[in-house]
């Protein structure tokens, strides 16, 4: 009887060390499936190479990001309350569960448009209003972003400054300003809300200079993207000292519109790619000379076209039409490098829009519209 006991106790405690060693194994099997790119296992956006890819621990999938640019949804919430008779009779659809509040339609976007992904514009006049316009921007835009996540799509917020830090600004108005503080706070708010890594964050729309003749000048042209380096890395240590892990996306110069100078001196650091916007315009639609600024950096980092597009207006800027614009620029520039691409513009006031007006609004499209329309509905896209 002592002995039968004996070995039962031995075999027990066999057991309960088999038992440890594989709760062991599979705890450790879980880390590293997990690593530390999604610690809690979530699925989230990571760059790899010059390559974007979804998913988490060992079980990623190279996709690509298509879709538009939504605009800054809070501007026709501002406008709207000033009592502006445009924004009152520009036909857009009010949400009555926002109330004043018009926000674009996510679901339309992308089941009709057939988007993956949209860009989301906050500008920098809502820091600068006081304290209850601020907070409304920010939870306005935490509000439209879970609403594009929900609906099946990737998300960027673009900090739509236009200009250069502390210098040069575009608008007098202070609605881009290029006050690096404003950033700063921007980036320290945005990258505390605990965005997961569907979101993308784009640190600065479009550096612009009053230096015009730099494009002339290498020596020039480096020395601006040395500055902005410098620029972008304060901002990229704010977001990554709160925890945020989420791809960042830098501007290089001329209104993000020259890659020259950057890949010889590539940000340091993961999870970072590029942007680079290219609109029509009569005499620079060609393949050489768009190639000529993107400088091959897409063989390197991942390339976001964050936007892109073209007027139909004859007496506009970036007038030009579908045969001397989209049907080069998509299959010579967008299809051979695999960019990522985002058209410019998905809402019903900037432009260039996709709308014959503001009035038809995801209803009527214009050339443009219909070109955007026929090129994401080729896609087959990858969703969160």
């Amino acid at each position: 009887m002592e002995k039968k006991t004996a070995a039962w106790k031995y075999r027990k405690l066999i057991a309960w060390g088999l038992f440890g060693t594989a709760v062991l194994c599979i705890s450790l099997t879980l880390l590293l499936y997990f690593g530390k790119d999604s610690p809690t296992g979530a699925k989230a956006l990571r760059v790899n190479g010059n390559k974007i890819e979804y998913g988490a621990g060992k079980h990623y999938t190279e996709i690509t990001l298509r879709g538009v640019n939504v605009g800054d949804p809070f501007h026709i919430v501002y406008q709207t309350r000033k009592g502006s008779s445009w924004w009152n009779s520009a036909g857009t659809e009010y949400n009555p569960e926002y109330p004043g509040g018009f926000k674009p339609d996510y679901r339309y976007i992308a089941d009709t448009i057939n988007a993956n992904a949209v860009r989301y514009v906050f500008l920098p006049k809502w820091l600068t209003l006081g304290d209850a316009v601020k907070k409304e921007a920010i939870d306005y835009l935490v509000t439209n972003v879970n609403l594009a996540l929900n609906s099946g799509m990737f998300v960027i917020i673009d900090y739509h400054t236009v200009g250069y830090p502390n210098g040069y600004a575009e608008n007098e108005s202070g609605l881009y300003s290029p006050d690096f503080d404003l950033a700063l706070e921007f980036w320290d708010i945005v990258s505390k809300q605990g965005f997961d890594g569907r979101v993308l964050f784009e640190l600065w729309n479009e550096p612009a200079s009053d230096d015009y003749d730099y494009l002339n000048s290498a020596d020039t042209r480096n020395a601006h993207w040395t500055e902005l380096k410098s620029w972008w890395e304060q901002l990229i240590g704010v977001i990554r000292g709160n925890g945020a892990n989420n791809v960042i996306i830098a501007a290089a110069d001329y209104w993000t519109g020259d890659l020259r100078g950057v890949k010889s001196d590539l940000i340091p650091g993961g999870n970072i790619a590029y942007a680079w916007h290219r609109y029509g315009r009569e005499g620079n639609n060609t393949a050489v000379n768009w190639e000529n600024r993107l400088d091959g950096l897409y063989d390197l980092v991942p390339v976001l076209v964050t936007e892109w597009g073209y007027d139909v207006r004859p007496d506009k800027q970036h007038y030009s039409t579908k045969e001397d614009f989209a049907d080069k620029f998509i299959p010579q520039i967008l299809d051979a490098h695999s960019l990522h691409s985002f058209a410019w513009s998905c809402d019903p006031w900037y432009t260039p829009s996709m709308f014959l007006s503001s009035e038809t609004y995801l209803k009527e499209y214009n050339e443009f519209g219909q070109v955007v329309l026929d090129y994401l509905r080729t896609f087959t896209p990858v969703r969160p």
